[in-house]
Protein backbone atom coordinates (compact mmCIF):
# COMPACT_ATOMS: atom_id res chain seq x y z
CA UNK A 1 0.00 0.00 0.00
CA UNK A 2 0.96 3.25 -0.53
CA UNK A 3 3.10 5.08 2.47
CA UNK A 4 0.65 7.61 3.60
CA UNK A 5 -1.97 4.95 3.98
CA UNK A 6 0.36 2.95 5.75
CA UNK A 7 1.16 5.46 8.14
CA UNK A 8 -2.61 6.56 8.56
CA UNK A 9 -3.99 3.00 8.50
CA UNK A 10 -1.72 0.67 10.80
CA UNK A 11 -4.08 -1.55 11.52
CA UNK A 12 -3.36 -2.60 7.89
CA UNK A 13 0.08 -4.06 8.39
CA UNK A 14 -1.58 -6.32 11.42
CA UNK A 15 -3.40 -9.91 11.18
CA UNK A 16 -6.54 -9.98 9.95
CA UNK A 17 -7.83 -10.81 13.24
CA UNK A 18 -6.06 -7.83 14.58
CA UNK A 19 -7.67 -5.90 11.63
CA UNK A 20 -11.12 -6.45 12.23
CA UNK A 21 -11.14 -5.98 16.28
CA UNK A 22 -9.68 -2.42 15.80
CA UNK A 23 -12.49 -2.16 13.47
CA UNK A 24 -15.05 -2.63 15.71
CA UNK A 25 -13.38 -1.38 18.95
CA UNK A 26 -10.86 1.94 18.49
CA UNK A 27 -12.74 4.26 19.63
CA UNK A 28 -10.81 7.18 17.11
CA UNK A 29 -8.83 7.56 14.41
CA UNK A 30 -6.74 10.47 15.94
CA UNK A 31 -6.87 12.68 19.10
CA UNK A 32 -9.25 15.32 19.21
CA UNK A 33 -7.90 18.75 18.99
CA UNK A 34 -11.29 20.21 19.95
CA UNK A 35 -10.48 18.55 23.54
CA UNK A 36 -7.03 20.39 23.67
CA UNK A 37 -7.47 23.79 22.36
CA UNK A 38 -10.39 26.35 22.62
CA UNK A 39 -12.05 26.65 19.44
CA UNK A 40 -15.17 29.20 19.46
CA UNK A 41 -18.22 27.47 18.49
CA UNK A 42 -21.75 29.01 18.86
CA UNK A 43 -23.20 28.02 22.68
CA UNK A 44 -26.45 26.09 22.91
CA UNK A 45 -28.16 24.50 26.03
CA UNK A 46 -28.21 20.59 26.49
CA UNK A 47 -32.01 21.01 28.47
CA UNK A 48 -34.50 20.98 27.96
CA UNK A 49 -33.50 19.38 24.79
CA UNK A 50 -32.10 16.14 25.44
CA UNK A 51 -31.97 13.98 28.36
CA UNK A 52 -29.08 11.90 27.62
CA UNK A 53 -26.76 14.44 28.85
CA UNK A 54 -26.80 17.53 30.92
CA UNK A 55 -23.47 18.45 28.89
CA UNK A 56 -23.66 21.98 27.61
CA UNK A 57 -20.22 22.17 26.07
CA UNK A 58 -20.73 19.04 24.59
CA UNK A 59 -23.81 19.31 23.09
CA UNK A 60 -22.61 22.04 21.40
CA UNK A 61 -19.83 20.57 19.96
CA UNK A 62 -21.74 18.25 18.42
CA UNK A 63 -24.05 20.75 17.13
CA UNK A 64 -20.65 22.50 15.57
CA UNK A 65 -20.33 19.43 13.91
CA UNK A 66 -23.09 18.38 12.40
CA UNK A 67 -23.61 21.98 10.35
CA UNK A 68 -19.89 21.30 10.05
CA UNK A 69 -20.22 17.63 8.06
CA UNK A 70 -23.43 16.34 7.82
CA UNK A 71 -25.55 19.76 7.07
CA UNK A 72 -24.08 21.73 3.96
CA UNK A 73 -24.79 19.61 1.05
CA UNK A 74 -28.37 18.77 1.85
CA UNK A 75 -28.88 21.55 5.17
CA UNK A 76 -31.86 20.82 5.46
CA UNK A 77 -32.06 22.65 8.74
CA UNK A 78 -31.63 26.69 8.31
CA UNK A 79 -28.41 26.79 11.23
CA UNK A 80 -29.53 30.64 12.25
CA UNK A 81 -33.27 30.01 13.31
CA UNK A 82 -32.03 26.86 14.40
CA UNK A 83 -29.22 27.82 16.95
CA UNK A 84 -31.82 31.14 17.85
CA UNK A 85 -34.58 28.46 18.90
CA UNK A 86 -32.65 26.22 21.04
CA UNK A 87 -30.80 29.09 22.81
CA UNK A 88 -34.31 30.35 23.91
CA UNK A 89 -35.42 27.17 25.39
CA UNK A 90 -38.53 26.93 24.84
CA UNK A 91 -39.60 23.96 23.16
CA UNK A 92 -43.67 25.12 23.53
CA UNK A 93 -42.72 28.10 21.12
CA UNK A 94 -40.02 27.50 19.02
CA UNK A 95 -40.97 26.96 14.99
CA UNK A 96 -37.00 25.34 14.07
CA UNK A 97 -36.28 23.73 16.96
CA UNK A 98 -37.58 20.61 18.79
CA UNK A 99 -36.44 17.72 21.05
CA UNK A 100 -36.99 15.02 18.32
CA UNK A 101 -34.93 17.40 16.00
CA UNK A 102 -32.06 17.97 18.41
CA UNK A 103 -31.95 14.42 19.64
CA UNK A 104 -31.65 12.86 15.96
CA UNK A 105 -28.97 16.06 15.28
CA UNK A 106 -26.61 14.92 17.82
CA UNK A 107 -26.92 11.21 16.83
CA UNK A 108 -25.92 12.15 13.52
CA UNK A 109 -23.24 14.52 14.47
CA UNK A 110 -21.82 11.40 16.99
CA UNK A 111 -20.70 9.79 13.49
CA UNK A 112 -17.66 12.86 13.81
CA UNK A 113 -16.98 13.05 16.99
CA UNK A 114 -13.85 11.28 18.85
CA UNK A 115 -14.83 11.87 22.81
CA UNK A 116 -15.98 9.36 24.41
CA UNK A 117 -19.20 10.37 25.34
CA UNK A 118 -20.45 10.04 21.47
CA UNK A 119 -20.67 6.45 21.56
CA UNK A 120 -23.42 3.93 23.80
CA UNK A 121 -20.43 1.54 24.27
CA UNK A 122 -17.53 3.44 24.14
CA UNK A 123 -15.57 -0.34 23.39
CA UNK A 124 -17.22 -0.23 20.01
CA UNK A 125 -16.98 2.73 17.34
CA UNK A 126 -20.06 1.13 15.43
CA UNK A 127 -22.35 2.86 18.77
CA UNK A 128 -21.68 6.30 18.08
CA UNK A 129 -25.01 8.26 18.51
CA UNK A 130 -26.99 5.27 19.70
CA UNK A 131 -27.99 7.02 23.27
CA UNK A 132 -29.45 10.22 21.35
CA UNK A 133 -31.29 7.65 18.66
CA UNK A 134 -32.96 5.64 21.06
CA UNK A 135 -34.29 8.98 23.07
CA UNK A 136 -35.71 10.66 19.55
CA UNK A 137 -37.34 6.87 18.51
CA UNK A 138 -38.82 7.05 22.17
CA UNK A 139 -40.03 11.03 20.95
CA UNK A 140 -41.53 9.14 17.76
CA UNK A 141 -43.16 6.85 20.22
CA UNK A 142 -44.60 9.09 22.30
CA UNK A 143 -46.39 10.46 19.78
CA UNK A 144 -44.36 13.21 17.92
CA UNK A 145 -46.13 12.44 14.46
CA UNK A 146 -48.02 16.27 13.90
CA UNK A 147 -46.62 17.68 10.76
CA UNK A 148 -44.19 19.87 11.43
CA UNK A 149 -41.19 21.39 9.73
CA UNK A 150 -38.75 20.39 12.32
CA UNK A 151 -40.65 16.82 12.64
CA UNK A 152 -39.95 16.44 8.61
CA UNK A 153 -36.22 17.45 9.21
CA UNK A 154 -35.86 14.97 12.15
CA UNK A 155 -37.43 12.28 10.30
CA UNK A 156 -34.53 12.59 6.97
CA UNK A 157 -31.73 12.93 9.45
CA UNK A 158 -33.00 9.78 10.98
CA UNK A 159 -32.99 8.31 7.83
CA UNK A 160 -29.45 9.25 7.36
CA UNK A 161 -28.58 7.71 10.59
CA UNK A 162 -29.99 4.40 9.78
CA UNK A 163 -28.33 4.72 6.11
CA UNK A 164 -24.69 4.86 7.83
CA UNK A 165 -25.89 1.64 10.13
CA UNK A 166 -26.81 -0.10 6.79
CA UNK A 167 -30.23 0.24 8.68
CA UNK A 168 -31.31 1.50 5.10
CA UNK A 169 -34.93 -0.30 5.00
CA UNK A 170 -35.95 0.99 8.32
CA UNK A 171 -34.41 4.46 7.52
CA UNK A 172 -36.47 4.34 4.22
CA UNK A 173 -39.59 4.72 6.36
CA UNK A 174 -38.56 7.49 7.63
CA UNK A 175 -38.15 9.15 5.00
CA UNK A 176 -41.38 8.13 3.93
CA UNK A 177 -42.90 9.35 7.20
CA UNK A 178 -40.81 12.82 6.36
CA UNK A 179 -42.09 12.81 2.83
CA UNK A 180 -46.15 12.51 3.86
CA UNK A 181 -45.75 15.11 5.83
CA UNK A 182 -43.35 17.63 2.71
CA UNK A 183 -47.03 16.96 0.96
CA UNK A 184 -49.24 17.84 3.78
CA UNK A 185 -47.12 20.97 4.65
CA UNK A 186 -47.14 22.23 0.94
CA UNK A 187 -50.70 21.22 0.49
CA UNK A 188 -51.47 23.44 3.51
CA UNK A 189 -49.23 26.16 1.97
CA UNK A 190 -51.54 26.47 -1.38
CA UNK A 191 -54.59 26.79 0.13
CA UNK A 192 -53.18 29.99 2.34
CA UNK A 193 -52.46 33.36 2.00
CA UNK A 194 -48.99 33.73 4.05
CA UNK A 195 -46.40 34.70 2.18
CA UNK A 196 -44.05 34.54 5.17
CA UNK A 197 -45.23 31.03 5.73
CA UNK A 198 -44.23 29.76 2.20
CA UNK A 199 -40.80 31.83 2.54
CA UNK A 200 -40.52 29.94 5.75
CA UNK A 201 -40.92 26.12 3.85
CA UNK A 202 -38.77 27.27 0.73
CA UNK A 203 -35.88 26.29 2.22
CA UNK A 204 -36.18 22.62 4.08
CA UNK A 205 -38.95 21.54 0.88
CA UNK A 206 -36.63 22.80 -1.63
CA UNK A 207 -33.54 20.53 -0.07
CA UNK A 208 -36.17 17.45 0.89
CA UNK A 209 -37.06 17.21 -2.36
CA UNK A 210 -33.27 16.87 -3.63
CA UNK A 211 -32.69 14.89 -0.98
CA UNK A 212 -35.38 12.06 -2.27
CA UNK A 213 -34.54 12.63 -5.45
CA UNK A 214 -30.71 11.98 -4.65
CA UNK A 215 -31.81 8.63 -2.83
CA UNK A 216 -33.71 7.54 -5.82
CA UNK A 217 -30.71 7.36 -7.65
CA UNK A 218 -29.24 5.42 -5.51
CA UNK A 219 -32.10 3.17 -5.22
CA UNK A 220 -32.25 2.81 -9.09
CA UNK A 221 -36.08 3.62 -9.21
CA UNK A 222 -37.60 6.23 -11.46
CA UNK A 223 -38.31 10.01 -9.34
CA UNK A 224 -41.65 11.17 -10.56
CA UNK A 225 -41.98 13.91 -7.98
CA UNK A 226 -42.51 17.63 -9.10
CA UNK A 227 -39.95 20.10 -7.32
CA UNK A 228 -41.98 22.20 -4.96
CA UNK A 229 -44.37 24.63 -6.29
CA UNK A 230 -42.47 27.38 -4.01
CA UNK A 231 -39.65 29.80 -4.75
CA UNK A 232 -36.84 28.65 -4.52
CA UNK A 233 -34.69 29.99 -1.81
CA UNK A 234 -33.62 33.21 -2.65
CA UNK A 235 -30.11 34.56 -3.57
CA UNK A 236 -28.90 37.83 -1.82
CA UNK A 237 -26.97 40.41 -3.77
CA UNK A 238 -24.12 39.95 -2.11
CA UNK A 239 -21.95 37.45 -0.11
CA UNK A 240 -22.41 37.39 3.27
CA UNK A 241 -18.49 37.55 4.45
CA UNK A 242 -19.37 36.46 7.95
CA UNK A 243 -21.17 32.80 6.19
CA UNK A 244 -17.62 30.72 6.15
CA UNK A 245 -16.57 27.07 6.42
CA UNK A 246 -14.08 26.29 8.81
CA UNK A 247 -13.35 21.86 9.28
CA UNK A 248 -14.17 22.04 13.18
CA UNK A 249 -12.41 20.80 15.19
CA UNK A 250 -9.07 20.97 12.99
CA UNK A 251 -7.14 24.19 13.35
CA UNK A 252 -7.47 25.21 9.85
CA UNK A 253 -8.26 28.69 8.40
CA UNK A 254 -11.89 29.62 7.60
CA UNK A 255 -12.95 29.74 4.06
CA UNK A 256 -16.40 31.55 2.39
CA UNK A 257 -18.89 28.85 2.50
CA UNK A 258 -21.18 30.35 -0.52
CA UNK A 259 -24.00 28.86 0.89
CA UNK A 260 -27.00 29.90 -1.40
CA UNK A 261 -24.32 29.19 -4.51
CA UNK A 262 -24.20 25.92 -3.58
CA UNK A 263 -27.81 25.42 -2.77
CA UNK A 264 -28.85 26.76 -6.23
CA UNK A 265 -25.98 24.25 -8.71
CA UNK A 266 -27.09 21.66 -5.97
CA UNK A 267 -30.59 22.30 -6.82
CA UNK A 268 -29.92 22.22 -10.48
CA UNK A 269 -27.85 19.03 -10.23
CA UNK A 270 -30.83 17.20 -8.87
CA UNK A 271 -33.19 18.48 -11.53
CA UNK A 272 -30.94 16.27 -13.99
CA UNK A 273 -30.54 13.54 -11.45
CA UNK A 274 -34.83 12.86 -11.51
CA UNK A 275 -34.34 13.14 -15.41
CA UNK A 276 -31.79 10.71 -15.40
CA UNK A 277 -33.73 8.73 -12.62
CA UNK A 278 -36.97 8.59 -15.23
CA UNK A 279 -34.81 7.79 -18.47
CA UNK A 280 -33.29 4.49 -16.63
CA UNK A 281 -35.86 3.44 -14.80
CA UNK A 282 -39.41 4.33 -15.56
CA UNK A 283 -41.37 1.40 -16.24
CA UNK A 284 -43.08 3.25 -19.40
CA UNK A 285 -39.57 4.67 -20.46
CA UNK A 286 -37.92 2.87 -23.71
CA UNK A 287 -34.72 0.63 -22.95
CA UNK A 288 -31.95 3.45 -22.26
CA UNK A 289 -29.59 3.71 -25.46
CA UNK A 290 -26.12 4.69 -25.56
CA UNK A 291 -27.15 7.85 -27.58
CA UNK A 292 -29.76 8.89 -24.62
CA UNK A 293 -27.56 8.39 -21.75
CA UNK A 294 -24.90 10.77 -23.73
CA UNK A 295 -26.77 13.13 -24.23
CA UNK A 296 -27.46 12.87 -20.14
CA UNK A 297 -23.81 12.92 -19.68
CA UNK A 298 -23.39 16.26 -21.81
CA UNK A 299 -26.41 18.06 -19.09
CA UNK A 300 -23.90 16.56 -16.51
CA UNK A 301 -21.00 18.11 -17.93
CA UNK A 302 -22.58 21.43 -18.63
CA UNK A 303 -23.52 21.51 -15.07
CA UNK A 304 -20.00 20.69 -14.10
CA UNK A 305 -18.29 23.21 -16.27
CA UNK A 306 -20.78 25.95 -14.72
CA UNK A 307 -19.76 24.94 -10.85
CA UNK A 308 -16.22 25.26 -11.71
CA UNK A 309 -16.11 28.06 -13.19
CA UNK A 310 -18.56 29.81 -10.24
CA UNK A 311 -15.53 28.06 -8.00
CA UNK A 312 -12.65 29.71 -10.03
CA UNK A 313 -14.97 33.24 -9.62
CA UNK A 314 -15.68 33.21 -5.62
CA UNK A 315 -11.78 31.03 -4.83
CA UNK A 316 -13.85 28.68 -2.83
CA UNK A 317 -11.91 25.21 -2.05
CA UNK A 318 -13.80 23.70 1.35
CA UNK A 319 -15.18 20.53 2.40
CA UNK A 320 -18.83 21.03 1.16
CA UNK A 321 -17.23 21.79 -2.28
CA UNK A 322 -15.17 18.46 -2.58
CA UNK A 323 -18.66 16.82 -1.51
CA UNK A 324 -20.63 18.31 -4.04
CA UNK A 325 -17.96 17.54 -7.24
CA UNK A 326 -17.20 14.32 -5.63
CA UNK A 327 -20.81 13.33 -5.75
CA UNK A 328 -20.98 14.66 -9.54
CA UNK A 329 -18.30 11.84 -10.40
CA UNK A 330 -20.59 9.49 -8.48
CA UNK A 331 -23.20 10.13 -10.51
CA UNK A 332 -21.52 9.91 -13.88
CA UNK A 333 -20.21 6.14 -12.93
CA UNK A 334 -23.60 5.63 -12.41
CA UNK A 335 -25.05 6.81 -15.34
CA UNK A 336 -22.38 4.70 -17.22
CA UNK A 337 -22.86 1.53 -14.99
CA UNK A 338 -24.65 -0.27 -17.97
CA UNK A 339 -21.54 0.53 -20.55
CA UNK A 340 -20.35 -3.03 -19.55
CA UNK A 341 -23.47 -4.51 -18.71
CA UNK A 342 -23.75 -8.34 -20.01
CA UNK A 343 -25.52 -7.08 -23.22
CA UNK A 344 -23.57 -3.84 -23.88
CA UNK A 345 -22.56 -4.45 -27.62
CA UNK A 346 -18.92 -3.02 -28.96
CA UNK A 347 -19.77 0.44 -30.21
CA UNK A 348 -17.99 4.04 -30.48
CA UNK A 349 -20.67 4.39 -27.86
CA UNK A 350 -20.29 2.47 -25.44
CA UNK A 351 -16.31 2.94 -25.91
CA UNK A 352 -16.83 6.18 -24.96
CA UNK A 353 -19.16 5.67 -22.21
CA UNK A 354 -16.64 3.47 -20.27
CA UNK A 355 -13.69 6.42 -20.85
CA UNK A 356 -16.14 9.02 -19.50
CA UNK A 357 -16.63 6.23 -16.57
CA UNK A 358 -13.11 5.68 -15.95
CA UNK A 359 -12.19 9.30 -15.99
CA UNK A 360 -14.60 10.11 -13.46
CA UNK A 361 -13.53 7.14 -11.33
CA UNK A 362 -10.08 8.55 -11.46
CA UNK A 363 -10.71 12.03 -11.10
CA UNK A 364 -13.17 10.78 -8.01
CA UNK A 365 -10.65 9.11 -6.57
CA UNK A 366 -7.82 11.80 -6.65
CA UNK A 367 -10.59 14.26 -4.64
CA UNK A 368 -10.84 11.52 -2.03
CA UNK A 369 -7.40 11.14 -1.46
CA UNK A 370 -7.05 15.05 -0.92
CA UNK A 371 -10.37 14.73 0.99
CA UNK A 372 -8.78 12.49 3.25
CA UNK A 373 -5.50 14.36 3.77
CA UNK A 374 -7.11 17.37 4.45
CA UNK A 375 -9.76 15.92 6.95
CA UNK A 376 -9.99 12.65 7.48
CA UNK A 377 -12.89 10.21 7.41
CA UNK A 378 -15.44 12.78 8.39
CA UNK A 379 -17.36 11.76 5.41
CA UNK A 380 -20.89 11.75 4.40
CA UNK A 381 -22.88 8.76 2.12
CA UNK A 382 -22.29 10.74 -0.98
CA UNK A 383 -18.67 10.07 -0.38
CA UNK A 384 -19.44 6.22 0.14
CA UNK A 385 -21.17 5.75 -2.49
CA UNK A 386 -18.72 7.50 -5.34
CA UNK A 387 -16.19 4.87 -3.74
CA UNK A 388 -18.33 1.77 -3.85
CA UNK A 389 -19.57 2.80 -7.64
CA UNK A 390 -16.04 3.62 -8.54
CA UNK A 391 -14.80 0.23 -7.08
CA UNK A 392 -17.23 -1.74 -8.83
CA UNK A 393 -16.95 -0.32 -12.03
CA UNK A 394 -12.60 0.00 -12.13
CA UNK A 395 -12.81 -3.36 -10.44
CA UNK A 396 -13.24 -4.75 -14.19
CA UNK A 397 -9.73 -2.84 -15.37
CA UNK A 398 -7.40 -4.68 -13.04
CA UNK A 399 -5.13 -5.90 -15.55
CA UNK A 400 -4.17 -2.28 -16.13
CA UNK A 401 -1.74 -1.35 -13.17
CA UNK A 402 -2.96 2.12 -13.35
CA UNK A 403 -6.57 1.58 -13.01
CA UNK A 404 -5.30 -0.89 -10.20
CA UNK A 405 -4.37 2.05 -8.39
CA UNK A 406 -7.57 3.72 -8.96
CA UNK A 407 -9.27 1.01 -7.74
CA UNK A 408 -7.37 0.57 -4.54
CA UNK A 409 -8.03 4.08 -3.53
CA UNK A 410 -11.69 3.65 -3.84
CA UNK A 411 -11.68 0.46 -1.91
CA UNK A 412 -9.15 2.05 0.71
CA UNK A 413 -11.70 5.00 0.81
CA UNK A 414 -14.37 2.50 1.86
CA UNK A 415 -11.97 0.59 4.55
CA UNK A 416 -11.49 3.91 6.13
CA UNK A 417 -15.04 4.89 6.41
CA UNK A 418 -15.99 1.35 7.73
CA UNK A 419 -14.42 1.62 10.90
CA UNK A 420 -18.13 3.50 12.21
CA UNK A 421 -19.93 3.06 8.92
CA UNK A 422 -21.77 -0.51 8.93
CA UNK A 423 -23.04 0.49 5.13
CA UNK A 424 -19.24 1.53 3.78
CA UNK A 425 -18.01 -2.61 5.05
CA UNK A 426 -21.05 -3.24 3.04
CA UNK A 427 -20.69 -1.85 0.30
CA UNK A 428 -16.86 -2.77 0.12
CA UNK A 429 -17.97 -6.53 1.07
CA UNK A 430 -19.97 -6.51 -2.28
CA UNK A 431 -17.25 -5.30 -4.46
CA UNK A 432 -15.01 -8.41 -2.80
CA UNK A 433 -18.33 -10.64 -3.64
CA UNK A 434 -18.48 -9.62 -7.35
CA UNK A 435 -15.15 -10.30 -7.70
CA UNK A 436 -15.13 -13.95 -7.00
CA UNK A 437 -18.28 -14.14 -8.73
CA UNK A 438 -16.17 -12.77 -11.65
CA UNK A 439 -13.32 -14.88 -11.53
CA UNK A 440 -11.60 -11.59 -10.74
CA UNK A 441 -8.14 -11.90 -9.12
CA UNK A 442 -7.64 -8.85 -6.48
CA UNK A 443 -4.23 -7.38 -5.90
CA UNK A 444 -2.38 -8.59 -2.64
CA UNK A 445 -2.87 -5.49 -0.81
CA UNK A 446 -7.01 -5.78 -1.50
CA UNK A 447 -6.96 -8.96 -0.32
CA UNK A 448 -6.25 -8.04 2.87
CA UNK A 449 -8.58 -5.73 3.55
CA UNK A 450 -11.07 -8.13 2.41
CA UNK A 451 -9.47 -10.71 4.68
CA UNK A 452 -10.73 -8.24 7.33
CA UNK A 453 -14.33 -8.22 6.63
CA UNK A 454 -14.72 -12.47 6.98
CA UNK A 455 -16.12 -11.83 11.00
CA UNK A 456 -19.14 -9.88 9.31
CA UNK A 457 -19.81 -12.26 6.41
CA UNK A 458 -22.59 -14.03 7.96
CA UNK A 459 -24.30 -10.91 8.06
CA UNK A 460 -23.37 -9.10 4.76
CA UNK A 461 -24.30 -12.49 2.87
CA UNK A 462 -27.75 -11.94 4.22
CA UNK A 463 -28.09 -8.50 3.02
CA UNK A 464 -26.53 -9.18 -0.57
CA UNK A 465 -28.75 -12.16 -0.92
CA UNK A 466 -31.70 -9.20 -0.31
CA UNK A 467 -29.93 -6.24 -2.14
CA UNK A 468 -28.99 -6.43 -6.27
CA UNK A 469 -26.39 -5.27 -7.32
CA UNK A 470 -25.83 -3.63 -10.58
CA UNK A 471 -25.22 -6.15 -13.61
CA UNK A 472 -21.90 -6.77 -15.00
CA UNK A 473 -19.88 -9.20 -17.09
CA UNK A 474 -16.18 -9.47 -17.88
CA UNK A 475 -17.74 -11.12 -20.87
CA UNK A 476 -20.10 -8.19 -21.80
CA UNK A 477 -18.52 -7.53 -26.21
CA UNK A 478 -18.15 -3.80 -25.30
CA UNK A 479 -15.93 -4.14 -22.68
CA UNK A 480 -13.71 -7.19 -24.15
CA UNK A 481 -13.83 -4.68 -27.11
CA UNK A 482 -12.62 -1.85 -25.41
CA UNK A 483 -9.79 -3.41 -22.81
CA UNK A 484 -8.26 -5.31 -26.41
CA UNK A 485 -7.96 -1.66 -28.15
CA UNK A 486 -6.63 -0.59 -24.80
CA UNK A 487 -4.09 -3.17 -24.71
CA UNK A 488 -3.18 -2.72 -28.33
CA UNK A 489 -2.78 0.81 -28.18
CA UNK A 490 -0.61 0.84 -24.95
CA UNK A 491 1.73 -2.29 -26.63
CA UNK A 492 2.21 -0.63 -29.96
CA UNK A 493 2.48 2.76 -29.25
CA UNK A 494 6.51 3.76 -28.97
CA UNK A 495 6.18 7.30 -29.71
CA UNK A 496 8.13 9.46 -27.74
CA UNK A 497 6.51 11.66 -24.99
CA UNK A 498 5.36 15.27 -26.28
CA UNK A 499 4.47 14.05 -29.38
CA UNK A 500 1.05 14.73 -30.93
CA UNK A 501 -1.98 12.89 -30.72
CA UNK A 502 0.01 10.39 -28.51
CA UNK A 503 -2.44 7.69 -29.31
CA UNK A 504 -5.98 6.02 -28.33
CA UNK A 505 -6.34 4.58 -24.62
CA UNK A 506 -3.98 6.86 -22.37
CA UNK A 507 -4.89 6.20 -19.28
CA UNK A 508 -4.98 8.93 -16.36
CA UNK A 509 -1.94 9.61 -14.14
CA UNK A 510 -1.43 7.50 -11.56
CA UNK A 511 0.29 10.43 -9.07
CA UNK A 512 -3.14 11.22 -7.60
CA UNK A 513 -2.04 14.00 -5.13
CA UNK A 514 0.46 15.29 -7.65
CA UNK A 515 -2.19 16.25 -10.22
CA UNK A 516 -3.07 19.65 -11.15
CA UNK A 517 -6.83 20.24 -10.15
CA UNK A 518 -8.58 22.91 -12.19
CA UNK A 519 -9.59 25.11 -9.34
CA UNK A 520 -7.18 24.41 -6.74
CA UNK A 521 -3.62 24.17 -8.56
CA UNK A 522 -1.01 21.68 -6.89
CA UNK A 523 -2.76 20.15 -4.33
CA UNK A 524 0.23 19.30 -2.60
CA UNK A 525 0.41 23.12 -2.06
CA UNK A 526 -3.49 23.53 -1.39
CA UNK A 527 -2.99 21.30 1.03
CA UNK A 528 -0.15 22.44 2.74
CA UNK A 529 -2.05 26.23 2.72
CA UNK A 530 -5.41 24.42 4.00
CA UNK A 531 -3.08 23.60 7.14
CA UNK A 532 -1.89 27.06 7.45
CA UNK A 533 -3.85 29.18 10.38
CA UNK A 534 -4.60 32.71 9.18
Amino acid sequence: MDEDYEQNEAESESPTTQIFHRLRSEPSDAMDIGNLVQISIPYVPSQPWTTVTTNDEFVSHLIQLYFTWEAPVYDLVEKDLFLADMRAGDPETASYCSPLLVNAMLAAACLFSDREESFENDQDVKTYGGHFFKEAEKLMARGVKTTSITNMQALVTMHYFEAHRANDGVGLNYFGKAMDMYHELLANDLVSDDTAGTLELSWPCWKLWVARCFAALVLREPFALPPPHIPRPNIPEQVDLNDTWQPYPQLMRSRPLRRIELTRYTVDLALIVQEMTMYLYSKNATKPEPRGILALHSKFQKWHDDYMNSMKITGASIGPDFTLRIWYHAIEVHLFRGSISNSAQSSPENSRMITAALHSATTGARLQKTYYQLYGTKATLLLTYNAYQSSLYTLYFLDFKDYEEIFLEHVKTLYRLAKRREMSGFQLYTVGSVAKREGITLPDNAMEIFRALEPSRANFENRISRIPVPAASLRAPALRKFKDELLDSRATSAEPEGLENPGKGKAPTTDLFGEIDPVFGGLTEFYQNMMSLE
